[in-house]
């Protein structure tokens, strides 16, 4: 990948495409960001004491997780199970403990 020096300006079709990147990744986390809403008291508490704002919480909670395997946090907390898992996560990784 070349990289663009300062003030060089960037070829249209690699503008585009950072564009179309850049929107994508606005639409995610503005559908993450919504969904907080639904998160479990126990997730929300673990997640704010660790990232302390919603916005770190939820840019975590959309992204895959080494500590879940590779999944997406949100996808593993449809289960009770997997909710008392992501809780406990953020509360270990709050405390230091890399999991």
């Amino acid at each position: 990948m070349k990289k663009i020096a300062a003030g060089e300006k960037i070829p249209p079709l690699a503008y585009r495409k950072l564009q179309s990147a850049l929107a994508g990744e606005i639409r995610r986390y503005e559908k993450c960001r919504a969904l907080l809403g639904r998160v479990d008291a126990d997730v929300l508490s673990a997640g704010l004491d660790l990232f302390e704002t919603e916005s770190g919480l939820a840019q975590w909670l959309c992204m895959p997780a080494p500590s879940l395997g590779g999944n997406i946090p949100l996808h593993v907390m449809r289960s009770r199970e997997g909710r008392k898992r992501v809780a406990q996560i953020l509360a270990a990784l709050a405390h230091g403990n890399y999991l």
